[in-house]
């Protein structure tokens, strides 16, 4: 465990201004456990110090900014090893800091099959419940029922923090290296019951390949050649897979969203990736693969 030092955190404003809590505001924490794990109740009316026999309990205000103080011990009672861990919601009216719902998502995960995400052999992983015991290393993980039940309401928690208005049974979460978050997608599926993940394609794909895609730039696969722009300057480089592989990869990780055949005959299927960037394959005597990122394509269209 990390041992932290005492950092700053942002009450979003919309609990600030349904709450009412204004610049100055004190406030005490208070330790305690729910049903779905360990919570920290921010109490805005505590006991001043040594008042009512309170000698020990510690007292701090908000700031002009809405930022408050969280000390170590509330650091270490929630597991946090990282700031970009902490989270805040609503519970049973009261606010509460927790360990983001994503990060306890993974947690599970991890004390289940502690490889799943280091082995780059395995990118997906269907979690059910069911009374025989699991075998490690295989694509399907058998999880006790409050495991699942765990599972399931910690889906629902994540989808509605990253993706709220969508009916699709799955949710995208983003790479985000600064936090130690790999993109994943996680979907929830009711016949069978399960919650599969999928790891982002970002793990599996070349180098060269993979550092275009984050970096949001353009390009085209054809065989195992890569064109794309950069400095004003089209570029080429060799790849070590060819564009097939490289196709088919993508249609595993992304959603189909439509086939048409082109002017030229060739088929065409257009695959959503996690990030919502767009993957074009064109099927010809050989496979032609062409990455179209989100942005890039919001200006194309606006």
């Amino acid at each position: 465990m990390v041992d932290m030092a005492p950092i700053l955190f942002t009450i979003p404003i919309y609990f600030r201004e349904r709450m009412r809590i204004e610049p100055g505001t004190p406030l005490a924490y208070e330790e305690f456990e729910s049903g779905v794990g360990k919570r920290v109740k921010i109490n805005f009316k505590p006991k001043q110090p040594f008042l009512f026999g309170n000698k020990n309990q510690d007292v701090y205000q908000v700031s002009a900014n809405g930022q408050i103080t969280i000390p170590r011990h509330v650091l270490a009672y929630l597991g946090i090893q990282n700031k970009d861990e902490i989270d805040i919601e609503l519970y049973a009216n009261d606010l509460s800091l927790i360990r983001g719902h994503l990060f306890q998502f993974e947690d599970i995960i991890v004390a289940k099959r502690n490889d799943f995400f280091t082995n780059n052999r395995l990118d997906l992983l269907i979690v059910r419940f069911h009374q025989e015991s699991d075998e490690e290393h295989e694509s399907t993980l058998f999880v006790d029922n409050s495991t699942f039940l765990a599972l399931r309401h910690l889906y629902f928690k994540i989808k509605s923090k990253f993706d709220p208005n969508s009916s699709n049974p799955w949710v995208n979460v983003p790479e985000d290296r600064e936090a130690g978050l790999k993109g994943i997608s996680i979907h929830y599926s009711t016949k069978p019951e399960a919650v599969i993940i999928q790891k982002s394609i970002f793990e599996f794909l070349p180098n060269a390949v993979a550092h275009l895609c984050r970096e949001r730039i353009p390009f085209t696969i054809h065989e195992s050649k890569i064109t794309y722009e950069m400095d004003n300057l089209q570029r080429v480089e060799e790849i070590p897979v060819s564009s097939r592989i490289i196709a088919a990869l993508f249609q595993r990780h992304g959603h189909e969203v439509g086939d048409y055949v082109s002017d030229n005959g060739s088929m065409v299927t257009t695959v959503k990736l996690q990030t919502n960037d767009l993957v074009v394959i064109e099927q010809r005597d050989s496979v032609v693969v062409r990455f179209w990122p989100c942005d890039r394509i919001s200006k194309i269209f606006s």
